[in-house]
């Protein structure tokens, strides 16, 4: 089987925006391209001026380097397809960089109070129809600025061109302008502007736009490409939202959200419920059919693992990685989020985490270059077609003649695979060689090498 991976180096080319070649690929090689939902934090301290320069141009704002990583991402190409998102934003004049949340799907979210628990309660149980956990935050914490497809990334790199234009327009492929997401005014905090850090509400908004509950905006699931037609690699397409944000949880100045960044329930549940994704496909009012919903079998609150040979994720390959811009490597808060959102662990600068840590325009390439080899797909020896090449398990040479042996003892079988062992590799089923005493009556007359030692018979 052939298969393109694309590495550490080249991806952080891409993201830099210098031309990239592949070789070519065989006409018959089906490239299922994971999708990227970024969400940017446009929370008030992503003013801050610590960011360094960038390969753009632009100032040290945190807000600044995130528009340059945008704007190098519209300009990129290759196996990923990206959408944007940012918390609620508002546009309330002409000139000022302010984004109008009404017409992008969402709204601000001044004075949002937030339905937290204590603690995550017991998740639902295995095949209730239902998320581990409810949705947490306000729904309308979030703006969805570029859908995910392919033809809509040259938006990306509108948005992040430096150059304001319009609230709602995007210019013509290649052209400048439009809603920019570089904040060059110093009003930051006039009525209107997004001032908080409701990362609850922006996974809960992620959450209804892949479950298709946002008008005018249809889940991908839904409406591929733009095309208006169901992704035809739904189940195994790996759909990825990355979190960049500078702060813990703050949803607003008038509830004691802020006061929760140890403790951050809302995020981690949804984050949780993005990994128990649930569509409706069909249209039919439920997601109860197959192919629907993926669903925590082992109920241990999450839908990650492979249970008794069959993945949790079996209709849809959902991850929630967050990126931390200007925070202490090891926060509670991001790892408990990348752990609940199904991050690989992965080293950090202070050890093996679920979080990635970004202080630049550099280190937030790297860490989005490493979520995108993460979901690269990847043939398991599992009985499931992993890679979507319409072929199962075909690389590890299935029912292939082997043996096992044990110095003059040699057991025949053939190879299998074994997931709930090691799904990465194929194992011999040979029956297990046992060798025992060659030393009693019946031992030295049964003509067999009991002791494996070459010789029969004592």
């Amino acid at each position: 089987m052939l298969r393109r991976t694309l590495g550490p180096t080249l991806l952080g080319t891409l993201l830099l925006g210098s031309a990239v070649v592949y070789a070519p690929v065989a006409s018959a090689q089906t490239i299922v391209k994971p999708e990227f939902l970024l969400i940017v934090d446009s929370s008030g301290s992503m003013r801050a001026t610590d960011a360094g320069a960038n390969s753009c141009g632009y100032g040290t704002q945190r807000i600044s380097v995130a528009g340059c990583v945008v704007r190098n991402l519209g300009d990129s190409f290759g196996d990923a397809i990206w959408g944007l998102q940012t918390f609620g934003l508002t546009c309330n004049h002409p000139t000022a960089p302010y984004l109008r949340a009404t017409a992008n799907g969402g709204t601000g979210n001044t004075g949002c109070v937030y339905p937290f628990p204590a603690a995550l309660p017991a998740p639902n149980p295995a095949g209730n129809g239902g998320f581990p956990y409810p949705f947490y935050g306000c729904q309308d914490a979030g703006t969805l600025w570029v859908p995910i497809s392919e033809a809509g990334m040259p938006n990306l790199r509108a948005w992040g061109d430096g150059t304001f234009n319009s609230c709602a327009a995007f210019p013509a492929p290649g052209g400048v302008g439009g809603p920019d997401l570089v904040y060059n005014t110093t009003n930051w905090d006039e009525a209107g502007a997004t001032r908080f850090t409701p990362l609850a509400g922006s996974l809960n908004f992620a959450g209804r736009y892949l479950r298709n509950q946002i008008a005018g905006r249809p889940s991908p699931y839904i409406n591929f490409n733009n095309t208006g037609a169901p992704d035809p690699y739904g189940r195994c397409r790996p759909v990825n939202v990355i979190l960049l944000t500078d702060g813990d949880e703050c949803s607003s100045n008038n509830n004691a959200s802020c006061n929760l960044s140890s403790t951050p329930i809302g995020a981690q549940g949804n984050a949780r419920n993005l990994g128990c994704l649930r569509v409706d496909l069909n249209g039919d009012g439920d997601t109860t059919d197959p192919g629907e919903f993926n669903q925590d079998l082992n109920n241990d609150g999450d839908c990650y693992d492979v249970v008794a040979g069959v993945s949790e994720q079996s209709s849809f390959r959902t991850r929630t990685s967050p990126i931390a811009f200007g925070v202490a490597c090891g926060s509670a808060s991001i790892e408990s989020i990348g752990q609940a959102g199904g991050t690989p662990l992965h080293a950090t600068a202070c050890g093996p985490g679920y979080g990635y840590y970004a202080t630049n325009e550099t280190t937030i390439s790297q860490a989005i270059n490493q979520i995108i080899a993460d979901s690269q797909l990847v043939e398991l020896c599992n009985g499931i077609d992993d890679d979507c090449d319409g072929l199962i398990d075909e690389d590890f040479n299935l029912g292939a003649a082997c043996q096992i042996t044990d110095r003059a003892c040699v057991s025949r079988g053939t190879l299998e695979c074994r997931p709930l062992v090691d799904a990465t590799r194929a194992f011999c089923n040979a029956a297990p060689i046992t060798p025992a005493a060659e030393n009693t009556a019946a031992t030295c007359r049964d003509g067999v090498d009991n002791d494996c030692d070459g010789a029969t018979d004592c």
